[in-house]
């Protein structure tokens, strides 16, 4: 399994976009900031909004760079908190990029 995961930093008002197999450790690190040079530097507040489940990282990868494409957080914030949107998110990725979505899970 591997996931897709939408953070978002209360104190910036800002959302990050990631994939990665364990996803509590990976916002641990963006909230350390142990990468030097990364987008998530700018806060340490990131709590985990959205997680979605694939069978792998090419699956991941390839979701994670259409809603990055998007460039709206509009549109994140849409996934995270409209139901109806995030179905019809499911859907088009399935019918578009032919992915299954396991599972999604909301926390906020």
């Amino acid at each position: 399994m591997h996931f897709v995961y939408i953070i978002h930093s209360d104190n910036t008002d800002k959302y990050y976009v990631g994939e990665s197999q364990d996803v509590v450790t990976r916002n641990q690190y963006h909230i350390e900031h142990k990468a030097i040079n990364s987008y998530t530097k700018i806060a340490e507040d990131w709590k985990i909004m959205l997680t979605l489940t694939v069978k792998d990282r090419s699956e991941a990868r390839r979701i994670e760079k259409y809603i990055k494409s998007m460039k709206s957080s509009a549109f994140l914030k849409k996934l995270i908190t409209v139901d109806e949107f995030l179905a019809g998110f499911i859907k088009l990725v399935k019918d578009k990029l032919g992915i299954n979505i396991i599972e999604y899970n909301k926390s906020f």
